[in-house]
């Protein structure tokens, strides 16, 4: 039977009475219910079953926006109050409220936050003046619990490295060092403006300023609210209009880079007018020699003079930094190098295959299209003509491995031989005067400074020798020891292995896989149980269970810091140890003494300085990275500020924190964080996700 659909259509809603028919059309017979559309029914229930997920969806999304905007300002320094007067005072610790949040409130809103804020921000006091930080209110509020107050961080100040007082209250969403001209610009309410050493603002925060870089010239470059760059003068005033993409700062020629709406650069005067036409995919400020690198758009680099003209054709594919000898070294697209001074001239014409790094005795290795390889002076003169098939770097004896031919031996700086070439192969020699070499049977030992064999060739390949007058060797495939009489200390037997610490014990990794520790006879002191082991650093050693956690044990082979993190660096020169937490995935400092001085709450923290210092980062915003020394302090790097003054981070070192939500819940102290953080500062216990 054909089935026949209804075809009545709803009246308006704007006409239907209270009694009107439903929206939906209702079947009026038995034959009408027979030949309704099951596809009706479905629709139907499906707009419904849509509606209620947009709802719960938008239920949801609001209690995650607020947890989110909660540990947003947790983690950040938040928006103080308007005008400059208001941002300038200092915010004490919040009162408790009046009454408990009712349950509809669920987590503060930004607009909340902001406000209490403000009202916080009441008081008159000067910044310089208090010993009082400023705290931001940030919580999250419960119905069956009392306001949190989270841990008052964030905020930046400055301190004299000769005392602990502030000197400038942490007041400052952002911070710069102090510059020659003891002026530093700090970010307020997101508007920037310029301190002086006191705290005093020379330049108040500016709504204008979304961004301000240091002064040169007088002038600095700035950006406006809409991302555009320009110049703005001592008074925060633009004197050049934010009409560029970005800017660099004006050099001694009275001409600063700047980028136009397509993103090319160029280099505008003092009145904002183009003096060089922006035709650059880069550009770079002005050198005091009244040099400027620039990049095409075809990515070959060339240098400029104040007036556009090219003092070295864009024919460069690679230009490295200038040396302690004043010059780079430079590549064209030719395939050859050459030297460049700092006013821009060819030292040395682009005439060699290559051009390594200058010794410490100004001589250079460079190899010529042929492929023969000798040594030049800063001037691009052969010192060493080019007649070798290899030819090392020159180290502190002032000697270098060469080789004729197929043979190897050594060479002095003037190019004579020192040792007759007569190995198969001669490496570089190492401070305490020896050279690996190999016979004529690829077998490898060591040799002095005369040519004669001091270890003679036992094995396959070998690694320099220690204090301890032991050196890793290899024999097939297997590791083990030699001593400097020619001897195998230590039988090869491991998979792999590392050097003796001070208490004699050294990682080895047995043919089954597992790692454990041998002492000097090569006996087994630890018993090989652990999937990876690193050497001890003090009186402990990073070791990885079985479930992929790294802790540290002690000499016997028992846990000192039970294996709860993900990852656990090698102690520094200064005891520090970079930890990341397996649960919380945080990163933390850990100390020589196994007691953290900074407990894991950091989003990552890297140690890749020379000075000590150890760069952290809160969350995804760059604003949040600091610089922590080895007692936890947070400060800017020294190499970038001239004067005495330093910027640190108003920090509670004990305290863990999350960088995603987290909700804290009333019990005992988490034991697992009392044994990442000092017992005594062990706040409430905090669930956290499932990883």
């Amino acid at each position: 039977m054909k089935k026949v659909f209804s075809t009545q259509v709803p009246e308006p809603a704007s006409t239907r009475q209270a009694d009107a028919e439903p929206f939906f059309p209702q079947p009026k017979s038995g034959r009408d219910l027979r030949v309704t559309s099951w596809s009706t029914i479905v629709a139907a229930y499906w707009v419904w079953a849509t509606l209620a997920m947009l709802i719960a969806g938008g239920i949801w999304c609001d209690w995650a926006m607020g947890a989110s905007l909660t540990q947003t300002f947790n983690r950040l320094p938040f928006e103080t109050a308007q005008p400059f007067e208001a941002a300038q005072a200092l915010v004490p610790p919040p009162k408790a409220m009046d009454s408990e949040p009712s349950p509809s409130q669920g987590f503060f809103k930004a607009g909340q936050i902001k406000l209490l804020a403000k009202k916080a921000a009441a008081s008159q006091s000067p910044v310089a003046a208090s010993p009082r930080p400023l705290y931001p209110f940030l919580g999250r509020a419960k119905p069956d619990s009392p306001k949190t107050e989270r841990p008052r961080i964030g905020l930046y100040g400055f301190k004299s490295p000769a005392g602990s007082d502030w000197a400038v209250t942490p007041a400052f969403e952002a911070a710069n060092p102090f510059g020659p001209e003891g002026l530093a610009w700090v970010s307020l309410d997101r508007a920037y403006g310029i301190i002086d050493s006191v705290g005093h603002f020379v330049l108040p925060p500016k709504p204008n300023l979304a961004g301000i870089s240091g002064f040169s010239f007088d002038l600095a470059p700035a950006s406006n609210s809409e991302h555009l760059w320009g110049f703005v003068n001592r008074q925060g005033d633009f004197e050049i209009e934010p009409t560029f993409m970005e800017t660099g700062p004006f050099a001694a020629n009275n001409l600063a880079p700047a980028a136009d709406s397509n993103w090319l650069w160029g280099y505008v005067d003092r009145t904002g007018q183009w003096a060089i036409e922006p035709a650059y995919e880069s550009a770079k400020t002005f050198s005091a020699d009244g040099v400027a690198r620039v990049t095409l758009q075809n990515h070959r680099i060339g240098l400029i003079d104040y007036t556009g003209a090219w003092l070295i054709e864009p024919e460069l594919i690679y230009l490295s930094p200038y040396d302690g000898f004043e010059l780079a070294r430079a590549e064209t697209i030719h395939g050859t190098m050459g030297l460049i001074d700092r006013q821009g001239r060819w030292v040395a014409e682009p005439k060699f295959k290559r051009v390594e790094e200058f010794s410490a005795i100004g001589l250079a290795v460079a190899t010529t299209p042929e492929g023969l390889m000798g040594a030049i002076d800063t001037q691009g003169r052969w010192v060493i003509k080019p007649a070798f098939s290899h030819l090392g770097s020159f180290g502190e004896h002032g000697l270098a491995a060469a080789a004729q031919g197929q043979l190897y031996g050594l060479v002095d700086s003037s190019g004579r031989w020192v040792v007759s070439p007569a190995f198969s192969e001669v490496l570089d020699l190492t401070p305490d005067g020896l050279a690996r070499a190999r016979d004529k049977d690829g077998r490898l030992g060591f040799i002095d400074v005369s040519g004669r064999w001091v270890v003679p060739p036992i094995c396959q390949w070998a690694l320099g020798f220690g204090e301890d007058g032991l050196a890793l060797a290899r024999e097939d495939w297997l590791w083990g020891y030699i001593n400097l009489e020619g001897q195998w200390a230590v039988k090869a037997q491991f998979s792999d292995l590392g050097r003796f610490a001070e208490n004699g014990l050294a990682p080895a990794k047995h043919i089954s896989g597992r790692w454990g520790y041998i002492d000097r006879t090569g006996q087994w002191a630890i018993e090989p149980k652990f999937l990876q082991a690193s050497e001890f650093a003090g009186q402990a050693a990073r070791a990885l269970n079985d479930d992929g956690d790294w802790g540290l044990i002690n000499s016997s082979g028992q846990w000192v810091l039970q294996p709860r993190y993900m990852r656990i660096n090698d102690f520094n020169q200064n005891g520090v140890a970079i930890v990341v937490s397996s649960r919380t995935l945080n990163a933390g400092l850990l100390g020589r003494n196994l007691k953290f001085i900074v407990s894991p709450q950091f989003r990552f923290c890297e140690d890749d300085r020379t000075d000590g210092l150890i760069r952290c980062q809160y969350g995804f915003d760059t604003r949040d990275t600091f610089y922590l020394t080895p007692q936890g302090q947070a400060r800017v790097p020294l190499d970038y500020q001239p004067s005495l003054e330093q910027i640190q981070l108003n920090l509670t070192p004990s305290d863990e924190r999350l960088w995603w939500p987290q909700q804290e819940e009333e019990g005992e102290p988490d034991e697992a964080m009392m044994e990442e953080g000092d017992a005594q500062n062990a706040g409430p216990k905090q669930s956290r996700p499932a990883l």
